[in-house]
């Protein structure tokens, strides 16, 4: 009933369906979003409670020893198997690459590691066969870091 209320709003429901950022094993304080058990089972169950949507999130920090490249192909290799599973599933994936804004780091700095997860998640959403017209994605806005000295949005 309450599907058939919201779909006659012309809402689409969605779910997010990753179960957040943990740490990453022999990545010290960086993350791994969490989430791929099961998730075939819970996508079919989510499409017949009416969902036609589902989120992934993948955060990436820039900080001193941080970004590293088996940190982006870790993550890009989870939001592309979460992707093809959705789209098996009848699902369109949401396909969130986060690099965060938290950090010192320059505007340049940001767009180089913004550029780089971005090719590895396309890398691997080609890799898992992913129909890439058949995704939104949801990247970040390129900015430099909150407390970079050399930031305008450092002194708002």
């Amino acid at each position: 009933m309450f599907v058939k209320i919201i779909n006659d709003a012309g809402i689409i429901p969605g779910i997010k369906v990753d179960t957040g950022a943990k740490d990453m094993a022999g990545h010290p304080g960086e993350k791994i979003t969490e989430g791929l058990d099961r998730l075939r089972d819970r996508l079919r169950e989510y499409f017949q409670m009416g969902a036609r949507f589902a989120k992934w999130r993948a955060v990436i920090t820039i900080g001193e020893g941080y970004s590293h490249n088996g940190l982006y192909w870790a993550n890009a290799q989870a939001l592309a198997r979460y992707a093809a599973l959705c789209q098996e599933a009848g699902l369109v994936p949401v396909v969130e690459p986060e690099v965060l804004m938290d950090g010192d780091h320059s505007l340049e700095r940001c767009s180089e590691v913004t550029e780089k997860v971005l090719r590895t998640v396309f890398n691997q959403l080609y890799t898992q066969r992913v129909m890439l017209e058949g995704i939104i994605l949801k990247p970040n806005m390129v900015l430099p870091g909150l407390t970079c000295p050399k930031s305008p949005l450092h002194n708002m």
